[in-house]
């Protein structure tokens, strides 16, 4: 004999029907698709089942969509910049209340049009051009394809384009326009490449190449210090000991580089050799001199990264 198992689930009235349906998102008939992704045959019988405590009233994907899309709608539309979407054939399918205002437009008649609508056909025939003969000179030339900023993927065809144009005077000039450097590594891999790529373009970019380094680098690093900690701190000491210690950016020793700059300036002027010219007992005393010289940079890298890390720990 077996005995009557059955359970038996407790029914809702039709108002407490319509305020669990209503939880999860089915404000009218037409709200409840039936679609069965929660694992319910119909939205009613999801509802029964929350009723009884069986089902997670959040167990909705529908439901979990619309709230998704109205968060991301939420943020885009109070976002202080401007948004603009378009689909594949480069017609605007969406804009915020900011990209409105920067551009000029109102949604309800920019909705639905191309790309020149927003900023007119010059500016868009501009950057179009603009791609075409990026493309172009690295298909007549593979070496314009070298990347020199792997961060951000910029190619040598980039930089020599925009280094030729009157308005670049600055390694940050290129930034602007290529995003050069604003990737993970913040110019620490690209600037040497960057300078040696537009050093002999023009007269103007090979007046003071020292310069050039400094004014770059000096501006990413205002960007990283107030976030540096933990492991930023060896990614700062690397970016040093390349351009303080290796290329000796600041020339805070200029000794190390002394005899050779006055031997270019003038050949027949006899080559300095402490070794030669000190008494037999001193010349101990000048190699290590010159090994101290040698090290001294690298010691003065190291202590100023030290430094710099105490300062953004004592803020």
């Amino acid at each position: 004999v077996f005995a009557n198992r059955e359970v038996k689930l407790k029914m809702p009235t039709e108002e407490e029907m319509r305020s669990i349906l209503a939880r999860f998102g089915k404000m009218t008939p037409e709200d409840e698709l039936n679609c069965g992704s929660c694992g319910y045959a119909t939205c009613r019988e999801k509802a029964i089942a929350v009723y009884n405590g069986k089902a997670d009233v959040t167990m909705c994907l529908p439901f979990l969509r619309e709230q998704a899309e109205n968060k991301s709608s939420m943020i885009i539309a109070h976002s202080p910049n401007g948004i603009v979407a378009f689909d594949a054939d480069m017609n605007v399918t969406e804009l915020n209340p900011k990209a409105e205002e920067l551009f000029g437009v109102d949604r309800a008649e920019i909705i639905g049009q191309m790309i020149p609508a927003l900023y007119g056909e010059t500016a868009f025939d501009e950057a179009r051009d603009y791609k075409r003969t990026i493309v172009k000179k690295i298909e007549e030339d593979s070496d314009q394809g070298e990347i020199i900023c792997e961060c951000e993927n910029v190619t040598r065809a980039e930089i020599e384009m925009v280094a030729n144009e009157e308005t670049t005077h600055s390694i940050s000039d290129l930034r602007r326009r290529t995003r050069l450097g604003m990737g993970t590594c913040q110019g620490t891999f690209c600037t040497y490449r960057a300078v040696g790529t537009v050093q002999g373009l023009t007269d103007r970019w090979s007046a003071n190449t020292k310069e050039l380094f400094k004014e770059f680098l000096e501006a990413r690093w205002k960007g990283i210090r107030p976030v540096m900690w933990g492991n930023q701190l060896k990614d700062v000491e690397l970016t040093r000991g390349i351009y303080e210690v290796s290329l000796n950016i600041n020339h805070e020793d200029d000794t190390l580089y002394g005899a050779s700059t006055q031997q270019a300036a003038n050949p027949e002027a006899p080559t300095p050799d402490a070794t030669t010219k000190a008494p037999a007992n001193d010349r101990a005393t000048a190699q290590d001199g010159a090994i101290a010289r040698d090290v001294a940079p690298k010691k003065r890298a190291k202590k100023s990264v030290t430094k710099a890390a105490k300062e953004v720990r004592h803020g």
